[in-house]
């Protein structure tokens, strides 16, 4: 059992799947043909298809998306011709103007020969009707062969003014590329210089900022410098005075050694003059211990003043003099008890040499103990006070030191709140200008990128456009090819039909020739009778009669005057339009037309020999066909040579309408010295055709 083909139609098909066969309906692939149409333009794409369908670099989603839109809108369009050219097969088909063949091939009725394989008439009737008929043949070849010329010659204009133009869009193309590339060599260049000048502005920031932060930790360091030369003038200031205090300390130590011996000396003199003495000493110590209380007061009260005066005084310097004080202080208590051990011993001494004194040294000891111990007791109140006033001038210190300090935090944390404000003015700054730059770039990018996508539109665009173009070329050239075939059939039908003329001529031939035969016997029967009327056994009037009304005496004299209607003579049949023709010819022509003679004919030439005579005719007129098209081949390989040697497209499109014109007059040249050559083989057929029928009807 054998599976039944789906025919597969304009209506019908899957326009999803590419599977052979997408169409195999005769109408729907005739309406495709004479379309130009390919049938796997109609089948719908995807957006994968359409990479490879348009081999171009722009392979993104939105471009993509545009040519399958741009394809789809297309492939609508094309199926919409084809059913509508379909429709006018059917139409056409309904009138009878077009058949289908079972192969599906299509076959116009203009273009069947069966027309001319049925009709026989008579042998004048037929000549005529061939003679038109070829008129015709020629006419109708000279009309399309002209409007094939002029569809070439307009093709030709399209594909040279489609040429023209994409390659104005090429080179359009290749000046937008090259200008996009200057322009972006260019932005590549300002970036470039605007990030060298913010590399410079931030060096040259960053390089003041440095030189500024030199300059103040300068600054800070002069001013350390000063602080340390005020410190160290503030410290050599305390130990002069401190010098000048040890020296008026001496000064009193010595003082009261010199009193104490004096005084040891007038206890030993004089011991009654003691209590007078130790009144007028107290009385003196009192003055001078008066004295010494108001200059130290004095003295206190101009340390107070300076040390207030000296703000910038440190701690490790005031804990220094400190234990320098403490050390003076150890030292003069070890002199002191140095002092009193060497006392002691001179008490011993003298004890043991004034024994008897003991009591009265025992009351100056006691007194001199007391005195001591007041002497102690103000030394030690003096200390107190050095000490408190030490306490307090190191409390002085220290506030003057913790306000140096706290102020020293101040204008470091100034500096450091400017530095930090300089800082963040910089980076503000930095960041402002980077923001700035940073945004022109973006705005730069966005319009880069706009332009781009301009760019991208108007190139994808440009690639839609010469694809249609492209499209509608290949179109118009599948169209042009169809036409083109139905032209060589509708030639090759001619073909069958000259063919089936010179069949129908040879079919002629036999029966001129089944004529001669009975015109021979015919002439056996006359000789026949002709004896019996030498016998006497007929009557030659009888036979006259006969002959008279035979119909062999009607043939004979209708094959001679149908033979001189239908064959006539050149000079006779020569239309008024051919000799105009042969007038206006060029001397090219003049040679060809010259080149191809009548050819003679023996009268006594015998049937072979008149074949023979009409096959030479045949092979001189197909050797001068070829020489003429092995020329005009010759001329037109030189053409091609010359135009590809000009390199100007002005002086080659001059060129080419030169050589189009050059073409038109080689294809008349041979359109003519075809029709010549159809008109001298018919002519010289139809004389050695009567040739002959002279040559028989002299033997009669």
């Amino acid at each position: 059992m054998q599976n039944k083909v789906e025919n597969l139609n304009l209506d019908n098909f899957n326009q999803n799947s590419s599977k052979y066969p997408i169409l195999n309906s005769p109408r729907s692939l005739e309406a495709c043909r004479r379309q130009g149409i390919n049938p796997e333009d109609l089948i719908i794409k995807t957006l994968e298809d359409m990479k490879v369908y348009f081999p171009d670099k722009i392979k993104d989603k939105k471009h993509l998306e545009q040519k399958l839109a741009y394809y789809e809108e297309k492939r609508k369009v094309k199926l919409q011709l084809a059913k509508e050219e379909r429709t006018l097969i059917k139409e056409q088909e309904k009138q009878g103007l077009i058949i289908f063949d079972e192969l599906g091939n299509a076959k116009y009725t203009g273009m069947t020969g069966s027309k001319f394989h049925g009709s026989k008439q008579g042998n004048s009737s037929l000549i005529e009707r061939e003679k038109k008929q070829l008129e015709k043949i020629r006419f109708r070849q000279q009309k399309e062969i002209e409007q094939m010329m002029d569809y070439e010659i307009k093709m030709q204009e399209i594909r040279q003014q489609n040429e023209e133009k994409m390659r104005i869009d090429q080179e359009r193309e290749q000046q937008r590329q090259r200008e996009l590339q200057e322009k972006r060599k260019k932005q590549e260049e300002i970036r470039k210089q605007m990030e060298l000048e913010r590399q410079i502005r931030n060096e040259a920031e960053q390089q003041r900022l440095r030189e500024k932060e030199i300059e103040m930790e300068q600054r800070d360091l002069e001013r350390q410098q000063q602080e340390e030369q005020k410190k160290k003038e503030h410290q050599q200031l305390l130990l002069k005075k401190e010098e000048e205090r040890k020296i008026k300390q001496e000064e009193f130590k010595k003082s009261v050694e010199e009193k104490f011996e004096a005084q040891q000396s007038l206890i030993l003199s004089k011991k009654q003059q003691m209590e007078q003495k130790n009144e007028i000493r107290k009385k003196v110590l009192e003055e001078k211990n008066r004295v010494r209380a108001e200059q130290a007061e004095q003295k206190r009260l101009s340390q107070e003043r300076k040390l207030k005066a000296a703000k910038d005084k440190s701690e490790q310097e005031l804990q220094k003099i400190k234990d320098e004080f403490m050390k003076k202080e150890m030292l003069n208590e070890q002199k002191r008890l140095q002092f009193e051990e060497e006392r002691q011993k001179r008490i011993e001494e003298n004890k043991l040499q004034a024994q008897k004194h003991q009591e009265q040294i025992a009351e100056v000891l006691e007194k001199m103990r007391k005195l001591e111990e007041e002497k102690k007791m103000s030394y030690l109140y003096k200390i107190q006070e050095a000490e408190e006033r030490k306490a307090e001038l190191d409390k002085i210190a220290e506030e003057e030191n913790q306000k140096k300090k706290i102020e020293e935090q101040e204008k470091q944390q100034k500096r450091i709140q400017v530095k930090e404000l300089n800082n963040h003015l910089l980076f503000e700054k930095t960041q402002n200008y980077m923001n700035k730059l940073n945004q022109k770039e973006e705005n730069v990018t966005k319009i880069q990128q706009k332009r781009q996508e301009e760019l991208m539109d108007k190139i994808n665009n440009d690639n839609l456009k010469r694809f249609d173009r492209r499209d509608t070329v290949d179109r118009i050239q599948r169209q042009h090819n169809y036409q083109k075939m139905v032209l060589m059939e509708k030639i090759n039908d001619k073909m069958l039909r000259a063919t089936s003329i010179q069949d129908e001529r040879s079919q002629l031939l036999l029966q001129r020739q089944f004529m001669r035969q009975e015109i021979e016997k015919q002439k056996k029967l006359i000789a026949i009778k002709m004896e019996k009327v030498k016998l006497g056994k007929m009557n030659p009037n009888d036979i006259i009669n006969e002959f008279k009304s035979s119909t062999g005496s009607v043939l004979f004299s209708g094959s001679i005057d149908n033979l001189n209607k239908t064959y006539p003579n050149k000079s006779v049949t020569e239309s008024p339009q051919n000799k105009k023709r042969k007038l206006i010819e060029s001397t090219r022509d003049k040679k060809v037309q010259t080149s191809i003679k009548p050819v003679s004919v023996p009268n006594d030439a015998s049937e072979k020999e008149v074949n023979k005579i009409i096959s030479e005719l045949k092979q001189k007129q197909n050797v001068e066909m070829l020489r003429l098209l092995e020329e005009e081949q010759d001329n037109e390989y030189k053409r091609e040579k010359m135009l590809q040697e000009i390199q100007d497209p002005k002086e080659k499109q001059k060129a080419e309408k030169i050589y189009q014109s050059e073409r038109s007059k080689g294809q008349a040249r041979i359109q003519k010295l075809t029709e010549q050559l159809i008109y001298q083989n018919n002519f010289q057929i139809n004389i050695l055709q009567f040739l002959k029928q002279v040559n028989t009807l002299k033997k009669l």
